[in-house]
């Protein structure tokens, strides 16, 4: 399969070497994948809590660090997730910042967004990719992968992490890719370009002793 590095396309690709491509949003085939994966990301990282009161810093902060250590502890799978929001002056379209700090693994970094009336809050993860978000993440790899090559790669033959990561972006995911012409399998580096938008960069390496 060789060396190879796979990204965004645009006007960018004019100045890289050749090979490189990068991936857009827009267009046809396999590239549509990132309208998907980034409508998947902007409803699976995010919670919601509504408030009972408003107008109150401890009532925001106590609701954000709950709603961590209960529903998206859950929903995030990585163990007990102890939780700590900070802010002042909170107030309806206001913003602040809660971690959590899973066992055996990064802070996880939170934006707590006040809604516009005051009465609920909205978190998203700075640094965090779900088990369902990286399911996804393979697929549109091995698209890209397949895309460059011109050999079908099937997402089972693409496999990056079974549970939820801590990642930030402009981290690399450690994945493996198994080449369906020899069976041989592959290190890839997938580069989180950008967490919001899940745009990827994927960089397929030698093979693996």
């Amino acid at each position: 399969m060789g060396r190879r590095a796979i990204g965004r396309s645009g006007a960018a690709a004019a100045a890289e070497p050749p090979g490189r491509r990068r991936s857009t949003a827009s267009g046809a085939g396999g590239r549509q994948l990132a309208l998907a994966l980034a409508a998947t990301v902007a409803l699976g990282s995010t919670a919601c809590a509504r408030l009972p009161f408003v107008g109150d810093d401890a009532r925001y902060l106590d609701a954000g660090e709950r709603l961590i250590e209960g529903e998206l502890a859950e929903r995030i799978g990585l163990g007990p997730l102890p939780a700590s929001c900070e802010g002042t002056g909170l107030d309806a379209g206001r913003t602040f910042t809660c971690t959590a700090e899973p066992a055996d693994h990064p802070t996880i970094r939170f934006v707590a967004t006040i809604s516009d009336d005051g009465d609920g809050i909205d978190l998203t993860s700075t640094n965090l990719l779900l088990a369902e978000q990286i399911e996804r993440i393979e697929a549109f790899a091995a698209a890209l992968i397949a895309e460059d090559t011109g050999r079908p790669i099937e997402p089972d033959r693409f496999e990056c992490a079974d549970a939820s990561v801590v990642i930030a972006a402009g981290e690399v995911l450690d994945c493996l890719v198994t080449d369906p012409a020899d069976g041989v399998v592959h290190a890839v580096g997938v580069m989180i370009d950008d967490l919001a938008t899940l745009s990827i960069t994927v960089d397929v390496g030698d093979p693996v002793d």
